[in-house]
């Protein structure tokens, strides 16, 4: 499971390769809604105001577009776990971190 908290939203990711996001108020969460399309678990999530990066298990890094919920990219060139993301102060490149030893930077 991956975890990752913005505002009054909480984003799990979980070993099927879906991400739910709640929302958070009043001491009760409420699933908002559910991304699909990873085929392996979930190890990281990274957020900024506008996107939701997503990296699994079998190698694969996604990114998703937090206002509209859509799929925007897959970001390919791992062969293991994507257990690391980290967007840079810009918010115009994701670095990926892998159990493969390799470190990438992505545009998006």
């Amino acid at each position: 499971m991956a975890l990752a908290v913005d505002k009054d939203r909480i984003y799990c990711g979980y070993s099927q390769g879906n991400v739910r996001i709640y929302s958070f108020k009043n001491n009760k969460l409420t699933l908002l809604h559910e991304f699909l399309g990873h085929l392996s678990g979930i190890k990281s999530l990274a957020i900024t105001r506008d996107h939701l990066a997503t990296g699994a298990k079998d190698g694969s890094a996604r990114l998703w577009n937090k206002d509209t919920n859509e799929f925007v990219k897959s970001l390919h060139g791992h062969t293991n776990n994507v257990c690391a993301l980290s967007f840079n102060s810009d918010k115009r490149l994701l670095a990926t971190g892998a159990w493969d030893q390799k470190v990438m930077l992505f545009n998006y």
